[in-house]
């Protein structure tokens, strides 16, 4: 009998899906003991059966009786069964969304280390082009972003190669749920194999020979749990019907819940056109920040009451796309002088801090100053994102911004404020 949970465990531990397997694992047992309950039911009756006399008609009542015993039995085991079938389905579905996520993360790190690279040789190249004395100097800025670069790009290395055999690791978890999955289908087929087994044993059995109202009782005793419990509860709906509250009474219900969803409704679509909005995330333009199907709370009122700032994270028509949106970062205000050169941003001369890049190198060569009530914005994901960098992009009018992300409110593993 298969009840130890370490015959039921996962090749590798993983928090989201480990519960999961012990829940399946603990139901198994369950459904093992059941098929053992069913196995003893059954050699019983069998036994009392074969031992009855020639005259049956006495021992019906008891006879039935027994037959539901086992319908009882076979019942709890199929129950069992499908419901470990269903926390393994919940364990694989859990197991390949993780191994989607781990995928999209792999392919993010590995655009981020070549762009890495890509920065660091531009950076070298033009240290030894400058044969300046004080190239190599920790306190040149253009030193220390090489090598912080270079840091980065180690890091990011060491971060693929543990995700990787993460990635082996849930492969492997995926592998073994899905050999489970067929034992669990197995098991099940048999149960179910044996259940026509059983109701042509059951069906076998004489009837008693009892008025008609008794004869309905018998054979309502004789359907499976399931079947006996559905019928007693469309009996009590019927007999509630006699309680049923009058016509004008249960207008006068309704109609108050109409007025209460209307006023909600109502609300509801003043607070979204004037007061927040949800806007969902599709692609990787601004990760690590934002990650594909991040939910998001944006206020639709900030930019009555204040003015864009640079790093705000903003909602706007994607001018080339008609009837889309793009999400991005404000990084130039009006009027002021952007410069992109050498994988750099500069605002009026000045080198940019942008900490929420994480080494990303910025591709383009720009050079211009920003329009009076326009907005140069970018995504963080520099080396995908389609934004004031592209000319079918450009910069930003105040008229086409919809809002300010404020808030991610999915997945809840990273609910709270975009701005950290």
């Amino acid at each position: 009998m298969e009840t130890n949970n370490s015959l039921y465990t996962l090749p590798h531990d993983n928090p989201e899906i480990t519960p999961l397997i012990s829940l399946a694992a603990n139901i198994s047992a369950q459904a093992q003991c059941a098929e053992n309950s069913l196995e003893s039911i059954l050699q019983i009756f069998d036994n009392s059966a074969a031992n009855l006399p020639d005259d049956k008609e006495p021992f019906n009542k008891s006879i039935n009786f027994s037959a539901e015993s086992v319908h009882s039995a076979i019942e709890a085991a199929l129950k069992a069964r499908f419901a470990e079938a269903e926390a393994l389905s919940s364990a694989l579905a859990c197991a390949e969304n993780i191994l989607q996520k781990q995928q999209n993360h792999i392919q993010v790190l590995e655009n981020d280390i070549r762009a890495l690279y890509r920065h660091e040789e531009i950076l070298r190249n033009n240290l030894v082009d400058s044969n300046a004395a004080s190239a190599y100097d920790p306190d040149n800025p253009e030193s220390q972003i090489l090598l912080d670069t270079l840091e980065k790009a180690r890091n990011r290395t060491q971060q693929l190669e543990l995700c990787q055999s993460k990635v082996a690791e849930n492969q492997e978890n995926i592998e073994y749920i899905k050999a489970r999955q067929i034992v669990n289908q197995t098991k099940i087929d048999d149960l179910q194999d044996k259940w026509v087994t059983i109701q042509e044993k059951i069906n076998i059995t004489p009837q008693p020979k009892e008025s008609p109202a008794e004869q309905s009782t018998i054979q309502e005793e004789q359907q499976p749990p399931k079947k006996r419990r559905f019928r007693s509860k469309k009996d009590t709906t019927i007999d509630n019907t006699e309680d049923e509250p009058q016509p004008q009474k249960k207008r006068s219900v309704v109609w108050a819940y109409v007025k209460v969803l209307l006023v909600a409704l109502l609300l509801a679509f003043v607070i979204r056109a004037y007061v927040f909005d949800i806007t969902k995330v599709e692609g990787l333009s601004m990760y690590p920040t934002l990650a594909d199907n991040d939910n998001l709370i944006t206020s639709k009122i900030t930019y009555l009451l204040n003015e864009p700032e640079r790093g705000d994270i903003i909602v706007f028509d994607a001018p080339d796309t008609a009837g889309e949106d793009y999400v991005k970062r404000i990084i130039g205000l009006p009027n002021e002088e952007i410069t992109i050169e050498r994988g750099m941003v500069y605002i009026n001369g000045e080198l940019l801090d942008e900490p929420y890049l994480n080494g990303v190198y910025t591709e383009g060569d720009i050079k211009m100053v920003i329009p009076d009530g326009f907005y140069f914005v970018m995504g963080d994901n520099r080396d995908i994102s389609r934004d004031s960098r592209i000319s079918d992009v450009g910069v930003i009018s105040i008229d086409q911004i919809h809002g300010k992300v404020i808030f991610r409110i999915f997945p809840f593993d990273r609910f709270g404020s975009v701005y950290e």
